[in-house]
């Protein structure tokens, strides 16, 4: 999914990128690797140290990581040529805010992309099944999966935008098996992380074979995948 966000963003050797949201950096390393001068920005440092641990992976040292406020982002207006995030940016606090900021601190004629969880994706599924037993984000025609929702969109970024453009990718996500992929999100997922440290221990058993049903409606046995849903938005800025 990273691979294809940078490729429909058009980032090319030299651009200004930025990456909202960055997470562990997939999407930062992969613009990083394609000649980009890349920042990558998230709210949590344990994310930023693990994207730092990523880049080194990956043989590239070339990206600024920096910690900040997607909502308010500590930049100045029209800094970067292209500017991304990774399923990131839909998870942020007051998203007119942040659509309004991705706007201001990319270059007229600069390009904007991101990618955000569908409503009816395994992944909003699974956070109803945890809203069963802990109050969460549940609503699955509710934020943050708003972001993957054109008439949304196009309110949020308004005028800000030209070229205003969605796709519909999936990305098949590797697991053994459905119990595979839930253990692997409640280990490496912050929102599921922080969902389950929350859930009393006798609703566990219960949660947990509620959610591994739900995954495996969207598990692939021929080809050990789990297949989640996104939402590719491209545009233009003003």
């Amino acid at each position: 999914m990273a691979a294809r966000l940078v490729a429909a963003a058009g980032v090319e050797a030299g651009d200004r990128v930025l990456d909202v949201a960055c997470g562990t950096g997939n999407a930062a390393i992969t613009a990083a690797r394609r000649g980009g001068d890349v920042t990558g920005l998230d709210a949590a440092p344990a994310m930023l140290d693990g994207a730092r641990a990523n880049a080194a992976i990956a043989g590239d040292a070339g990206v600024t990581w920096q910690a900040g406020d997607a909502a308010a982002l500590p930049f100045a207006d029209d800094t970067f040529d292209v500017t991304v995030s990774c399923v990131g940016n839909m998870f942020a606090d007051r998203p007119e805010a942040v659509a309004a900021e991705l706007c201001r601190v990319t270059r007229p004629g600069g390009r904007l992309a991101f990618t955000a969880w569908t409503p009816s994706g395994v992944f909003p599924q699974l956070l109803a099944v945890l809203g069963s037993v802990r109050p969460v984000e549940s609503d699955p025609s509710g934020s943050p999966f708003r972001w993957a929702v054109p008439a949304v969109v196009r309110e949020r970024l308004g005028a800000d935008v030209t070229d205003l453009d969605f796709e519909t990718g999936v990305l098949h996500r590797l697991a053994l098996s459905p119990g595979h992929f839930w253990d692997d999100l409640c280990t490496n997922s912050p929102h599921f992380v922080d969902a389950m440290a929350a859930v009393n221990e006798a609703d566990r058993a219960a949660l947990e074979a509620r959610a591994i049903a739900t995954i495996a409606a969207a598990f692939d046995d021929a080809r050990n995948t789990v297949s989640m849903e996104y939402r590719l938005v491209t545009a233009t800025v003003r």
